[in-house]
């Protein structure tokens, strides 16, 4: 039951409603005409027409003294650029008015999710279809002018920390240098070398000796031993008087054998060897200790020797990488310092930009839109007429009521 009587309670009120747009009609055409007629009047006989024109640029190679797409984006819309385009031009207006003249935007190519090239494009708005190629022109050179200002600016700072650079690591390879050339002079490796050869031939030959010397002193111990032996075993004498001693070879004229005793030649030639075997023993064995001395000594000398060369080739070593490492950054502070003296001759096709799009002379005006801005002026107008009709409705029937309420409280007294 509640439902039915909503339901009509809704028909009557769109029925009253509807009743509301037919009663009050002329007020929402005439409305509606008048949007219509001002936008026609304004859109064909005041508002002047705009044209536009544009051109689309790649962006300036740059080098090393370059920026990327949004720097040079911020470039194209600096205030600075609109200052230079507006003396160039003689805009007698401000810059930011000058500034709603241009709309610049950077495009991107992308293909397969990777950017391959950028651009710039400017599109320029005027009054007349000349003023529209002027701006986009004016434009270009203000934006290259400003792009070189930016590219010799950054080439005077970073040239000048390069050279400093430079400067620096040129010292760092003459001390390495003046290192590693002292070091050679105040340490011979090649000397130290002939030194060490010199005293391992010396110790060969004093081996090789001693060798010799151990091999014949146990001969000559032996033999002494045997010789020691065999004398013992022999007479001194041969059998004969005493009273006279004739030794072997001599004369014995004038000796008779009653009074001569003769020596044993055997026993005289053992005493003799054996004499002289003791005496080379003797000087061997003194001549092998003092070898064992002389070659721990010169073994020693060659171990020490040995330390010390090893000790200079690892600092010899060292000193050669640090000069290696300073010729090398040497070289790469000198690269980039010429490197920058190439970007500063080629600095003026460096900054100069590509235009990939001329700016041509527009053939129709771009605004306004009279059709567009005539059709959204009807639109405007019709909901302004239907919300001002039931404003009107309303503020009737307001006024009625309280008319009513008035004269029902007039007749109770």
């Amino acid at each position: 039951m509640a439902d039915g009587h909503s339901e009509s309670y809704e028909e009557i009120d769109l029925w009253e409603l509807f009743m509301v747009l037919i009663k009050r009609f002329k007020l929402i055409a005439a409305l509606f005409l008048l949007a219509v007629i001002t936008a026609i009047i304004l859109n064909f006989f005041i508002l002047p027409p705009v044209y536009e024109s544009s051109l689309t640029l790649d962006l300036p190679p740059g080098g090393r003294v370059g920026t990327n797409a949004d720097g040079y984006l911020e470039l194209a819309q600096s205030p600075a650029t609109f200052r230079r385009i507006k003396d160039t031009l003689g805009f007698v207006e401000n810059v930011e008015i000058l500034r709603q003249h241009f709309k610049v935007e950077l495009q991107r190519k992308v293909e397969n999710g990777r950017t391959i090239s950028e651009f710039i494009k400017v599109a320029a708005l005027a009054g007349a279809p000349e003023l529209t190629v002027e701006y986009c022109n004016a434009w270009l050179e203000a934006f290259d002018r400003e792009v070189l200002l930016f590219m010799e600016e950054k080439l005077t700072r970073e040239k000048s920390l390069a050279a400093q650079v430079l400067m620096q690591r040129t010292e760092e390879l003459a001390q390495a240098e003046e290192e590693l050339g002292a070091f050679d002079r105040n340490n011979p490796i090649s000397l130290k070398e002939n030194e060490l050869r010199v005293l391992e031939n010396e110790l060969v030959q004093g081996e090789q000796t001693l060798r010799e010397l151990q091999m014949t002193i146990p001969t000559d111990e032996a033999r002494l031993k045997f010789l020691e032996e065999t004398l013992a075993k022999e007479k001194e004498t041969l059998t004969g008087n005493v009273g006279g001693t004739v030794y072997p070879d001599s004369s014995a004229a004038g000796v008779t054998s009653a009074n001569v005793t003769i020596l044993n030649p055997v026993y005289l030639n053992i005493s003799q060897d054996l004499a002289t075997t003791r005496a080379r023993l003797v000087a061997n064995q003194e001549k092998a200790k003092l070898l064992v001395k002389k070659n721990e000594d010169i073994q020693k000398k060659i171990e020490e020797t040995r330390e010390k060369i090893v000790s200079w080739k690892l600092e010899r070593e060292r000193l050669l990488r640090n000069e290696t490492e300073a010729k090398r950054v040497y070289n790469e502070a000198r690269g980039d310092y010429e490197a920058y003296l190439q970007t500063e001759a080629n600095l003026s096709s460096l900054a100069k930009s590509r235009v990939v799009v001329e700016p041509a002379l527009p053939q129709r005006p771009v605004g306004p839109r009279k059709l567009f801005n005539t059709a959204l002026a009807g639109i405007l107008g019709l909901f302004a007429g239907v919300i001002t009709a039931f404003f009107v409705e309303w503020f009737v029937k307001e006024k009625e009521r309280r008319r009513l309420e008035q004269h029902v409280s007039g007749s109770a007294f």
